[in-house]
Order: structure tokens, then sequence, then C-alpha cells
């Protein structure tokens, strides 16, 4: 799985009592279409869910990678 990603852009593990909970967004080719950005978004799922003991839950969001300034008009509120 992950096959596709091309890069971790973020990650968050957070401990909810006994279990963890992630947050991951992947970049991803620009021109995947969205059914294909969403497949991938849920392999990557399955195979945190599979890999890291302890895990209970992975929300994974799919950003396109286009580039330098894709999200600059967002950086104001970081």
């Amino acid at each position: 799985g992950g096959e596709g990603v091309d890069e971790l852009a973020e990650l968050r593990l957070r401990w909810i009592g006994h279990s963890l909970r992630a947050e991951i967004s992947i970049v991803v080719d620009p021109t995947l279409d969205l059914r294909s950005a969403h497949a991938l978004s849920h392999e990557v799922e399955h195979e945190l869910l599979h890999r890291v003991p302890r895990l209970h839950a992975a929300i994974v969001h799919a950003e396109p990678g286009t580039g330098p300034g894709v999200h600059d008009d967002l950086q104001h509120h970081r």
C-alpha cells in the first residue's frame, strides 16, 4: 500500500486512552482523479492500521503535489 504517495506532508499521532489516533496528509500526483486519490487514502489508512501497534484510527488527507505556492493563501493562518 501507499504506492503513488509522493510525500508525507504532515503526521500527527495522539494517544487517546490506550490507543493511538493518526492524522496524516499525503502528497499525490496532481493528475489523479478524485476517486483514485480517495482510494489511495484508504490504502494508506489500511496499511497504517495493520503496521502501527495500538493504532485504532487514522484520517488520511490527500493533497495534490502542484509545487511551491499551492497553499500560499493559507500561510497567514499558520
